[in-house]
């Protein structure tokens, strides 16, 4: 049997650079010296910051990569970093692919999607939508389009704001916290939460997960994204 695919390794450099740009090229050096890059003078770091990064881990392994991802997240949260380690990580595993991740869009165009939660304290807790450029609108955010076409217009649905947010193309991991977050207690009610998962199952179960109930919250349930006991295949 190969060995599974490994993903490419340049998104996540560039990722690290990005986030370490933000650094004074005055402390740049002695920043990357206490994460165990190579040394440097302020120079070279003057001349440019990406250049002096991008130097000292363009030749550094996967896992050093992650390492070093790892402890640039301990920080604070940085959106694409965290999509890039996330895209390193799943590589080789079960994904599921975007076609399914569409259809489960449009399934849910029926419901409120954040239920109990205001919408756009729902989307921020998965993906920074005030940060995010829009799709739509030069020098806009993510949050802007949404409030423009949710809330005042009202011409787009649910299927089209997943589209705004970036759902269809995210890291595995982001999706499915969507989707659990989608089905917890905090939005909706239980009769609601099982009519989702009747729904969402037949269709996460066409390339291996499903929603399982794993515990409770005062009685009601909390369903988290599982693989499926058997091994999956695609064809």
């Amino acid at each position: 049997m190969p060995p599974p695919p490994s993903a490419p390794l340049a998104p996540l450099r560039s990722a690290i650079v990005e986030a370490l740009y933000p650094t004074c090229a005055n402390i740049l050096p002695v920043v990357c010296e206490g994460l165990g890059l190579a040394s440097g003078d302020r120079e070279e770091a003057f001349a440019s910051k990406r250049n002096y990064v991008q130097g000292r881990i363009s030749g550094l392994s996967r896992e050093r990569l992650l390492q070093l991802a790892y402890q640039l997240l301990q920080d604070g949260p940085n959106y694409e970093l965290e999509e890039a380690v996330g895209r390193v990580e799943e590589a080789g595993e079960r994904l599921i692919s975007e076609l399914l991740r569409r259809s489960i869009g449009r399934a849910l165009i029926p419901f409120d999607l954040s239920g109990h939660v205001p919408i756009f304290e729902f989307l921020r807790d998965i993906w920074p939508i005030d940060r995010l450029p829009s799709r739509l609108y030069s020098g806009g955010t993510v949050q802007d389009d949404l409030e423009r076409h949710m809330h005042r217009n009202a011409d787009m649905d649910n299927d089209e704001a997943l589209e705004a947010v970036g759902a269809y193309t995210c890291s595995q991991r982001r999706f499915f916290r969507f989707l659990e977050a989608l089905l917890h207690p905090r939005a909706r009610e239980e009769d609601e939460q099982r009519r989702l998962v009747a729904i969402l199952n037949p269709l996460l179960q066409r390339d291996g997960f499903h929603l399982a109930e794993t515990s409770s919250i005062s009685g009601y349930p909390v369903f988290t994204v599982k693989a499926s006991g058997l091994e999956h295949q695609r064809s």
